[in-house]
């Protein structure tokens, strides 16, 4: 079964998340090897509430010019069924930068995840554009995310994979890896 969660911000900001059982009930796995941009920034923090029974600190935003940090928490009681018992696995590429990074390394900071593929882009500060002149603005920072069990954030390194594989095996790894994971009856992460 093959369902797509589509988040956009602006129509130049589109993608689509497809989200996915691995081998029937096993696992989910997300393709988030060419997400981008802020094109999910709500999206990550209402998926990440359903992989966990409880209210869970997932991140922090630090403002530097204002001194002031926003705490960011999964919401505990959403609508629908959640997954806080199976295995999540996501697909990352060199291409999966911002959002998409920011909730696989949080979510494997908390151990909850195990990403598969390659390093992603390492886009972490939270950044506005500001116009030079008529023809040209930059990307200034403005804020950074710290997440709350490392204390650190991303920017410019990526995220690690647990499993560091080529985003065209990542997939196949992926299902091979929960096919284990179901074998021996180990619990997941």
């Amino acid at each position: 079964m093959e369902s797509a969660k589509k988040c956009t911000k602006s129509p130049s900001q589109r993608t689509l998340l497809p989200l996915a059982p691995i081998g029937g009930p096993g696992g989910v796995r997300m393709h988030w090897k060419s997400v981008s941009a802020t094109a999910c920034d709500a999206a990550s923090y209402r998926i990440a509430s359903y992989l966990f029974d409880q209210r869970t600190h997932f991140d922090d935003i630090d403002y530097p010019s204002t001194h002031y940090a926003e705490h960011l928490w999964t919401v505990p009681n959403l609508p629908g069924k959640k997954f806080t018992r199976k295995p999540i696995f996501v697909l990352t590429s060199s291409s999966t930068f911002s959002a998409a990074e920011e909730f696989a390394y949080d979510l494997q900071s908390l151990k909850r995840l195990t990403v598969v593929g390659e390093t992603t882009g390492g886009g972490a500060h939270v950044v506005a554009p500001h116009r030079i002149d008529d023809h040209f603005y930059i990307r200034i920072p403005f804020a950074r995310f710290v997440n709350p069990i490392t204390k650190k954030d991303w920017e410019g390194i990526g995220v690690q994979p647990d499993v560091k594989v080529s985003a065209a095996e990542a997939l196949n790894v992926a299902e091979k890896l929960t096919a284990g994971r179901i074998s021996k009856g180990r619990r997941p992460l």
